[in-house]
């Protein structure tokens, strides 16, 4: 084993931190759940490295004879007919009556069988039967490949008549073992002796030739095949002088001590966890192109401001335009700076207005200050999502990265969080127009309104009715004063000065109101001017945020890069 098995301990710890803090990973959701569950698988693998029970799997194809060549090995029938499998994907696992099976094959998932026997020269071996190769479909093929995690050791059984069977490499290939555990027997050798010894031996030499030459294009250099055949009696040790079971017997069976198992263990360990740490390693590449789509992205946003800024500041400038319309805010506005008269007046066109309003609600159409926020401004959002995710793909990353960018961007909550700061936005700033102070024109109204009553007060008391009460105070000719108003408000005088007061007031009424409505409309416009400047400025904080969520996205991604490295680095150091 390459490394202290609380080295492999630390590694696997630092990996599973890795894949549970890494905030963005270059590995799907699936892939980093098979990869912590591999992690975690082998911690358990190393907390069993001790048990000196060497588990030996037989594999092949269909009719290569591995029942038999079990039975050989154990020097008697531990596998009979009996022990047939009721399905394809069945394991049948053998051992030594009074050894135990190791912890985690009994906790294996895949369909297994236990058969005991008693043949005390492989007592402390565990042999599995597993099916035939070639006969496995879909999830069945799956189960074996899991299987073979439980075993140390593995013996390839083969024939002349399938040792070229491309489903066996291809099966190699997925295989999780280190190539010094793999034990390759051609059975049924015999069949090349039906003629002369020599012929015999010649056939066996390019068949073992071929045989070594297809497992090395696997990655298996100078493999060594046995060439064995077992139609003899297994309990007898006779054999022909081509047949190699003794010495496989031997090389499988021999006694080894601890040091030896623990070897075989870790050997495998090795190729598991370098598939693990490989497998990470690979996001590397990864995160590289990640964190540089960040930064490129970033830098398409900017370039893009003045081209964000004008498309914001046209779209919005409409919006205002229909939103905060002037007419339509001055007829609804509150009326409440008039007095008299011009209180009146308005009263009457809000009224109108409302009536109008209704009308055109009944008619389908809603008054413009109800619309909704600039759609073209969720337009330009969704476009910066469609770019990143052509970006992205174009880039050669996993399309699962996509998915992590839109959780990023967030667009359909930004725009609900942009509309709606855009309407209280624009809704508080007409609130201030109608609560702005109108006192000097209430005041100027209240002096208007007094003069024009005193004057029809002089018109109506008549010069001396007035004189006497000025020159002689008191209520004897202030009675007569107020006779004298009553007796002219029905005289010709009267009627002409009444219908004067009243003309006037209405003229002042409509002066005031129109002045009101005036003031009104010109706060409007400037409001509308400042709204476009101030939300123009809010629409640029919204790319500003998007910009600096990629920027962020790749200071995380470098972070992570450094932790992938931490991990490399500590891995080689060991």
């Amino acid at each position: 084993m390459k490394h202290t098995t609380d080295e492999f301990k630390n590694t696997l710890g630092q990996v599973q931190h890795f894949l549970n803090q890494g905030i963005v990973l270059p590995f799907s959701q699936d892939e980093k759940s098979s990869l912590l569950e591999d992690s975690r698988r082998l911690v358990k693998k190393l907390d069993a490295i001790t048990d000196s029970v060497l588990t030996v799997g037989l594999l092949g194809g269909t009719g290569v004879g591995k029942s038999s060549i079990m039975n050989a090995l154990a020097g008697s029938h531990i596998s009979s007919a009996s022990h047939r499998r009721p399905h394809t994907d069945q394991i049948q696992v053998y051992h030594h009556v009074r050894v135990e099976l190791p912890p985690l094959l009994r906790t294996a998932t895949v369909p297994w069988k236990a058969i005991t026997h008693e043949a005390d020269n492989i007592r402390q071996i565990v042999l599995c039967d597993l099916p035939d190769f070639d006969s496995l479909l879909g999830d069945h093929c799956e189960h074996t490949v899991h299987f073979l995690e439980h075993l140390d050791l593995l013996v390839w059984v083969s024939s002349p008549e399938k040792y070229a069977d491309a489903s066996f490499y291809s099966f190699l290939d997925k295989v999780p073992k280190a190539k010094d555990n793999f034990y390759f027997v051609l059975n049924k050798v015999d069949l090349f002796f039906d003629g002369s010894m020599e012929d015999g031996y010649d056939k066996l030499a390019r068949v073992t030739g071929r045989f070594q030459q297809h497992l090395a294009e696997r990655g298996i250099s100078d493999p060594y095949i046995y060439a064995l055949s077992v139609i003899e009696d297994p309990g007898s040790q006779a054999s022909a002088p081509w047949n190699q079971l003794a010495g496989f017997r031997h090389q499988v069976f021999q006694l080894r001590d601890g040091k030896e198992v623990l070897a075989i263990k870790g050997a495998n360990l090795d190729v598991e966890m370098e598939r693990l740490i490989s497998f990470i390693e690979t996001g590397a590449a990864g995160y590289e192109k990640m964190c540089r789509f960040a930064h490129e992205f970033a830098e398409e946003l900017a370039g893009h401001r003045n081209e964000w800024k004008a498309k914001g500041r046209d779209a919005l400038e409409r919006w205002i335009l229909e939103k905060v319309d002037g007419h339509s805010f001055a007829e609804s506005a509150d009326i409440s700076p008039l007095v008299g008269p011009g209180y009146g007046i308005g009263t009457l066109v809000n009224e109108w207005g409302k009536w109008s309003q209704g009308k055109r609600r009944e008619a389908g159409v809603e008054a413009s200050h109800n619309i909704g926020a600039p759609t073209v401004l969720k337009y330009e959002l969704e476009r910066i999502e469609d770019r990143a995710a052509h970006h992205i793909l174009r880039s050669g990353l996993p399309a699962a990265f996509v998915n992590q960018i839109k959780e990023i961007l967030d667009i359909s909550e930004e725009w609900a969080g942009f509309a709606e700061r855009l309407h209280r936005y624009a809704d508080s700033r007409a609130a201030c127009i109608r609560n702005e102070s109108f006192g000097w024109f209430k005041a100027r109204q209240y002096t208007v309104y007094s003069i024009m009553f005193v004057l029809l007060l002089l018109a109506l008391g008549g010069e001396s009715a007035w004189s006497d009460v000025l020159k002689n105070p008191g209520w004897y000719y202030t009675g007569r004063l107020v006779t004298a108003m009553v007796a002219h408000v029905y005289s010709p005088v009267g009627l002409a000065a009444l219908g004067s007061y009243i003309l006037l007031l209405t003229i002042f009424g409509f002066r005031f109101y129109a002045g009101f409505r005036k003031s009104l409309l010109r706060r409007t416009r400037r409001m509308a001017e400042a709204l476009k400047v101030e939300l123009t400025e809010m629409w640029m904080e919204q790319l500003e945020t998007i910009i600096n969520r990629f920027e962020g996205l790749e200071r995380t991604l470098k972070e992570e890069m450094s932790n992938l490295a931490a991990i490399d680095n500590h891995i080689k150091k060991d």
